[in-house]
């Protein structure tokens, strides 16, 4: 069905479903072993033994942060495994193909996953006569690592810092940090605001969020936001009477982070006689991310019903909060992965143990 944003026409493709069925909570690694650095005349060095939940990164540097650098080509790929969190609207299982590179200075992951519909936008669409809104969330990954050893994360992954635990009722879950005192890194980023704005949003996991730990009810999570420069990131476009967008795209202007988006330095006031019917309209007016909470750039591509997203980051941030891993040459970081498909709060899935970067 043709659809069109801000009076330009945009095709929807269908694409044919893939679903990957895996059981348990295993994993699995494959893909290619590092290239071997040595010189002529000098015997290979033996790739490093490595866990099936080993995420082992390649020193190489890429040329960018493109989804296709060449760079990636010999770096080892593990499968990571995402099970659906119990009694939840998660679709899944969701299998994350992962790779890493580093240098000196930097580190870069390429994260592959099957997702066959592609909800990458949260729209205001006009019927004619009134707005309504046919999408309010979209595809999503997030990323914990501890900062410090953090109890049962090594067993139960996701499931130690979010989930009460398998077999229990979806009206039993709450998130909440394992103690006051535990402290996570959090990447998220989102395919409708993080994704074309090239960026990650880091926040963290700390401590237990207020209230009764044993309710039984839904609880608010314990992810708190990190410093953002004060007028930077998306902002809503919502009118007065919140009942459809204030904003639309400035027709002269060919929208620059790709149709479905809307740039705050490119919204204009609406002029609802310029829409037609199944016209569309973001949510959001984006604009990048300043200060601590923008730690991390990223690079999105979707193609054949498969996101491909790249994240990077210096080994070390430069922040002094204890809210930031900092990963060293010759180290192993444990962290945990989840993926949402077009479904918020719960309704995702969730490594079920730890997995390992080693940057050896």
């Amino acid at each position: 069905m043709g659809k069109r944003f801000l009076g330009l026409v945009v095709a929807v493709t269908g694409v044919a479903a893939l679903a990957a069925a895996c059981g348990g909570g295993g994993s699995s690694s494959g893909g290619g072993s590092a290239p071997s650095s040595a010189t002529a005349g000098q015997a290979a060095t033996a790739a490093p033994t490595t866990a099936p939940t080993d995420v082992v990164a390649l020193k190489k540097t890429p040329a960018s942060t493109a989804t296709d650098d060449a760079a990636w080509t010999g770096a080892q790929t593990t499968t990571v495994h995402t099970d659906v969190v119990a009694t939840s609207k998660g679709t899944g299982p969701v299998d994350v193909k992962m790779q890493a590179l580093y240098s000196d200075t930097d580190v870069w992951f390429r994260f592959q996953w099957s997702d066959p519909t592609h909800d990458a936008f949260s729209v205001w669409q006009w019927d004619g006569t009134k707005w309504t809104s046919p999408s309010t969330t979209s595809d999503r990954l997030s990323l914990y690592w501890e900062v410090q050893p953090v109890a049962d994360f090594e067993a139960r992954g996701c499931l130690a810092l979010c989930h009460k635990g398998t077999g229990e009722t979806i009206d039993k879950w709450y998130m909440i940090a394992p103690s006051a005192t535990d402290v996570l890194d959090n990447w998220q980023w989102t395919a409708s605001t993080y994704g074309p704005l090239g960026q990650v949003n880091n926040k963290k996991l700390v401590g237990v969020q207020s209230g009764d730990p044993t309710s039984t009810t839904y609880r608010e999570s314990a992810i708190a936001s990190l410093p953002q420069t004060a007028g930077s990131g998306p902002v809503s476009n919502t009118n007065a009477a919140k009942d459809g967008p204030a904003m639309m795209q400035d027709p002269t202007k060919q929208p620059s982070l790709g149709q479905g988006y809307l740039a705050v330095t490119e919204a204009v006031a609406l002029d609802v006689s310029k829409m037609k019917v199944g016209d569309q309209v973001p949510k959001s007016m984006l604009a990048p991310y300043a200060g601590e909470t923008a730690d991390l750039d990223s690079k999105t591509t979707y193609a054949n019903g498969q996101y491909t997203v790249v994240f990077h980051r210096k080994l070390d941030s430069g922040y002094t909060t204890g809210s930031h891993v900092k990963f060293t040459v010759g180290g192993t970081f444990t962290f945990g992965l989840a993926v949402w498909n077009a479904l918020d709060q719960e309704n995702h899935t969730v490594t079920g143990q730890a997995y390992h970067l080693k940057l050896q």
